[in-house]
């Protein structure tokens, strides 16, 4: 069985409330609600395949403590094939973390780049469904809100058969 091992920026907690109540109240649409039920997070590098956890883990704590955090603004629904998602503006500094574990991990560990990381496009994955005429009414209400902006700096680095270690940027 392969061992996924994920890398996410936690957002703040007050507003991965405000943003779950908002996608409950929105959903009589009856869409899968699997995301919401763990902490919103950005992805900074897409889900991949490890062997040893700990020095994988080891090398990302190095990267992560070479930046700080980064601001997330412009938020607004998005709708990427069977995903609803609330896309933001690019921040340079996401941008660094993100090809920096890109780089570093390829080069220490044979990690692969793939596509997602190649396009990669900030974002907070809401809803998953095979219906899309659903996630685009979704993605209509959730677009009539105003989002705040605000910083990432805690990050989590997990996988399923290990707690989530949580790292602060600088």
């Amino acid at each position: 069985m392969k061992k996924l091992m994920w890398i996410q920026g936690f957002i703040p907690e007050d507003l991965n409330r405000k943003i779950v109540d908002l996608c409950n109240r929105n959903n009589d649409l009856d869409l899968s609600d699997r995301f919401l039920i763990y902490p919103l997070h950005v992805s900074l590098k897409r889900t991949f395949v490890y062997g040893n956890f700990d020095e994988i883990s080891d090398t990302v704590k190095e990267v992560l403590g070479r930046h700080d955090g980064f601001k997330c603004r412009g938020l607004r629904p998005y709708r990427v094939d069977n995903m609803l998602w609330l896309l933001f503006d690019y921040d340079e500094e996401l941008m660094k973390i993100h090809e920096d574990l890109d780089k570093t991990l390829a080069e220490k560990h044979d990690v692969a780049v793939d596509k997602f990381d190649l396009n990669y496009l900030p974002h907070i994955s809401l809803f998953h469904d095979k219906d899309i005429v659903k996630l685009d009414e979704m993605g209509n209400r959730l677009s009539e809100i105003s989002y705040e902006s605000f910083v990432v700096d805690m990050v989590a680095i997990g996988s399923k058969d290990r707690e989530n270690e949580l790292i602060r940027l600088r």
